[in-house]
């Protein structure tokens, strides 16, 4: 409903008597014009009676007449259009779309009627009811706001996280301006990001906003068990017993002692899981406090080709939400040896104990380069090199660079373009350890075009943050995963008691370089400090067909301290991680990756063709992408990216739980198929029961009425709502520009009058032998 004109007329008005009336002191200058102006008519009368006896009322009036007009000049009459129209009363209805919107209504674990139906069905119920009172404005929230069309009803998506009071904040700027009389929140009260909505709700009342919410959801805590992660590596060695990890929670109220079954299947060539080669169930404990509990298990298979790890859970007792019971991820196990080259400035301890690691595994094979070193050197590795490659044929016999502390002044341009088209286009991986002896010094040297391009980060040249990168820390810095780092098998397969570990290891002492993610990187792990800034520590981003991972601080061997395992297996598992592109080098034309192998409901998924031929790329699109999740089937286009010749992107939404099946035929015809998996984020997932409290806090404090939209008189308190909602519509005036030909015909008539006058009078003078 928009601006409704009422009225359209055409008014006049004096615009120069405005102006005066504007001015400080007016009165006092119109009184005394006004005594001038009779002052000068007494005297020009008792002058005119004099020398004209007969004809002294004529000359007086024609002189009267000529300063009547010079006034009326003075008052500058306008002609303007005038319309008064009637801005209606507003309401917003947002209808909350989070991820735990997607869990049951009510207390019934068959109830299919999900809390985002219940709302939206509630949602359209006032829309219409509103319709012939206010004008309607509706929405979506969850990460952030999103306006509906005319000809939209209900949200199709689901957010990560719910940002209430952000949301709150958002209506309230946007109809600064608008007669606002309500808003409308359909939603379970699951705040879990952004400001809070207490703070918003205090800006609605001062305003005079009412806030009205409908809640949905539980009332009480329905028993609930499911998986959170399922964490293994995406590469493996035949003959290497890889550790998958398994992560699962339960409510307070759950039953407990519930078994996890675990399956390997292979995967054919139309990418379809066969019967298992591996078969396990085991006992999962599910740690009171925490309502979270972690089990690993050792997994081998003999013969090498794309599996899939299937992970269920069977609870012992009641579970109000079976969706999040099943995960999966794909793991390739290839009959050869990780080929890695392990240069390093000089003789540090990442590069001693990686190197001996690597050494004595003989699921690795590893050529080193110790730039420090001078002459005939020893080193334990296959090959001792004096330089990296400077040619592309001579990377080929490598999956992964791992560069610590590694002088890049003395790596010439053309090597560097090379390493850079390596990953690009080979699948090549490379992972970055900075380090307090030659990394500080690379930045204030400046850093070429081609490594600033392959790192995931930006790394400032800021002259005190690089100094203070030199000297230790006096305290531990702790490292804390993100979720994307929780995701990472090599991050929750190493530690000995898997996320837990992280949490409880004491940190690293090595200040972390000035850095800032990329757009597009994903930060897996950050460090803490003394004053409680975070920063990133673990970053990696895909690079054409290839991935970067970038450490801010050479320190892993730190783990070694609590675990020698701990420290192996971090290093083989993210070895793999980084050359899992290399399992693609043998195709002619080019592979199809996903950036990540899970992510979060209401996250992007980005899927990556990198096409082998550069000659062949181009600009624009590449064709569409089919993507396939259990419920639908959907096609994204694939556009080329800026800077990287051959590679293209096709971004979705992650809008259900469950697998996605990317399938790109190639201009050539061939099939190529990438997977990953969407899950319920941790914060989505503890909202169970409708946050009745926050919301009846709400509209409380604005005189707002709540509503449990799950309770049978929700629809007649609906339409008291409506009822009860006042009509705040406001009715304005607004002058349209002046007539520009009207004033130009006033100014001739009032001209002509005055010039007339005049010369009236002269003319009667002269008659009468006066002038």
């Amino acid at each position: 409903m928009s601006r409704t004109p009422l009225l359209a007329e055409t008014v006049y008005d004096a615009a120069g008597w405005e102006s005066l009336a504007e001015t400080p002191g007016w009165m006092a200058t119109l009184a005394l014009l006004l005594a001038l102006g009779a002052v000068l008519s007494a005297l020009c009368g008792w002058r005119e009676r004099r020398v004209a006896p007969r004809g002294w009322r004529a000359l007086l009036a024609l002189r009267l007449l000529a300063l009547a007009a010079a006034g009326a000049m003075l008052v500058g009459v306008e002609r303007r259009p005038m319309t008064e129209s009637e801005e209606p009363s507003r309401v917003v209805l947002l209808t909350d779309c989070s991820a735990s919107m997607e869990l049951p209504a009510t207390e019934g674990t068959d109830d299919a009627l999900t809390r985002v139906d219940l709302a939206s069905t509630a949602a359209d119920n006032l829309a219409q009811q509103y319709a012939a009172t206010q004008s309607l404005r509706r929405g979506r929230f969850d990460m952030a706001v999103a306006y509906l069309a005319a000809d939209e009803t209900a949200p199709s998506e689901a957010g990560g996280v719910t940002r209430l009071g952000a949301a709150l904040d958002r209506v309230l700027a946007d109809n600064a301006a608008a007669p606002l009389a309500a808003v409308v929140l359909a939603t379970d009260g699951g705040w879990n990001a952004g400001p809070d909505p207490s703070q918003a709700a205090a800006e609605a009342a001062q305003r005079g906003v009412p806030v009205h919410t409908l809640g949905v959801g539980a009332l009480r805590q329905p028993p609930t068990v499911g998986l959170r992660d399922l964490a293994a590596p995406g590469r493996a060695s035949v003959g290497d017993r890889f550790r998958a990890t398994v992560a699962a929670f339960a409510s307070d109220n759950a039953a407990t002692g519930h078994k996890v079954s675990l399956s390997l299947h292979p995967v054919d060539e139309e990418d379809r899981p066969g019967a298992p080669v591996y078969v396990d169930t085991i006992d999962l404990a599910i740690d009171s406090e925490r309502g979270v509990g972690t089990s690993r298990v050792e997994i081998e298979a003999e013969t090498p080709g794309l599996y899939e790890l299937v992970a269920e859970i069977q609870p012992t007792g009641r579970d109000a939400n079976s969706a999040d019971n099943r995960l999966t991820t794909r793991i390739e196990l290839v009959d050869e040896p990780t080929r890695v080259l392990l240069a390093a400035g000089g003789p540090a301890r990442d590069y001693r104990f990686l190197r001996d690691q690597l050494y004595r595994d003989d699921l690795f094979e590893c050529d080193v380069l110790l730039q420090s070193a001078t002459g005939a050197v020893t080193q334990d590795a296959r090959e001792v090199l004096a330089g990296l490659p400077s040619d592309a044929e001579a990377w080929e016999a490598y999956d992964v660079l791992v560069a610590i502390d590694l002088d890049w002044s003395l790596v010439d341009e053309p090597t560097q373009a090379v390493i850079a088209e390596w990953v690009a286009t080979r699948g090549g991986g490379i992972v970055v350890l900075a380090g307090p002896v030659y990394t500080p010094g690379v930045v204030r040297r400046g850093m070429t075009p081609a490594l600033r391009t392959l790192l995931p980060v930006v790394v400032r040249d800021d002259p005190l943050a690089l100094n203070a990168a030199m000297e230790p820390s006096r305290e531990a810095l702790p490292i804390r995963l993100t979720t994307a780092g929780e995701g990472a098998a090599f991050f929750a397969a190493s530690a000995p008691e898997g996320l837990s570990g992280w949490d409880a290891f004491p940190g690293v002492y090595a200040w972390p370089l000035p850095t800032e993610a990329k757009p597009g990187a994903t930060v897996l792990a950050r460090l803490g400090s003394p004053d409680g800034e975070e920063t990133p520590f673990c970053v990696e981003h895909h690079y054409g067909a290839g991935r970067v991972i970038y450490f801010s601080a050479a320190e892993t061997w730190r783990l070694r301290r609590e675990s020698v395992d701990w420290f192996t297996a971090l290093g083989a598992g993210l070895l793999r991680h980084a050359s899992q592109g290399r399992l693609l080098g043998g195709e002619a034309e080019g592979s199809l990756l996903v950036d990540r192998p899970r992510y979060d409901l209401g996250e992007t998924i980005a899927i990556r063709y990198v096409s082998r031929s550069l000659e062949s790329s181009q600009a624009g699109e590449a064709g569409y992408v089919r993507v396939t999740t259990e419920s639908k089937s959907s096609e994204a286009p694939l556009l080329s990216v800026e800077g990287q010749p051959g590679v293209y992107v096709a971004s979705l939404r992650a809008d259900e739980v469950g697998r996605y099946d990317a399938v790109y035929f190639t201009p050539a015809g061939l099939r190529l198929t990438a997977s990953t998996s969407v899950t319920l984020p941790s914060l989505e997932s503890e909202t169970l029961v409708q946050n009745v409290e926050l919301l009846r806090r709400i509209s409380a404090a604005t005189g707002g009425e709540y509503i449990d939209l799950t309770q049978p008189d929700a629809e007649a308190a609906l339409a008291s709502l409506v009822a009860g909602t006042p009509s705040l519509a406001e009715t304005t005036i607004e002058l349209g520009p002046p007539d520009e030909r009207f004033a130009h015909q006033i100014a001739q008539s009032v001209l002509v009058v005055m010039v007339g006058a005049l010369l009236l009078e002269w003319l009667l003078r002269r008659a009468w032998r006066l002038a």
